[in-house]
């Protein structure tokens, strides 16, 4: 898995459509999710989730009760402050 993140283009997410966007966000956080989660450091992939954060946390008010508790999580785990509270949403849906 840590090799893909090295291939050309894997971190070009500043670029994409907005399609592509929705698409691949929540699967970009989850692969620093779970580099975290397995220690391993990746702080190049970090300050790329930091460039992104922005378009980000715009993108999460399209996003349902569900999808938006998962980011919640793994902005949680990744020390990223949410634009709101993230947390919880699914019970309150």
């Amino acid at each position: 898995m840590a090799a893909q993140t090295q291939r050309s283009g894997y971190h070009d997410l500043p670029q994409a459509t907005e399609d592509r966007f929705s698409q691949e966000a929540m699967s970009y956080l989850r692969v620093a999710y779970l580099f975290k989660q397995f220690g391993v450091s990746v702080p190049l992939y970090m300050k790329a989730l930091r460039r992104i954060q922005p378009r980000l946390d715009k993108h999460l008010s399209g996003r349902g009760a569900y999808q938006r508790e998962v980011f919640g999580r793994y902005y949680e785990g990744l020390n990223l402050k949410p634009p709101v509270p993230l947390l919880g949403r699914c019970e309150k849906a």
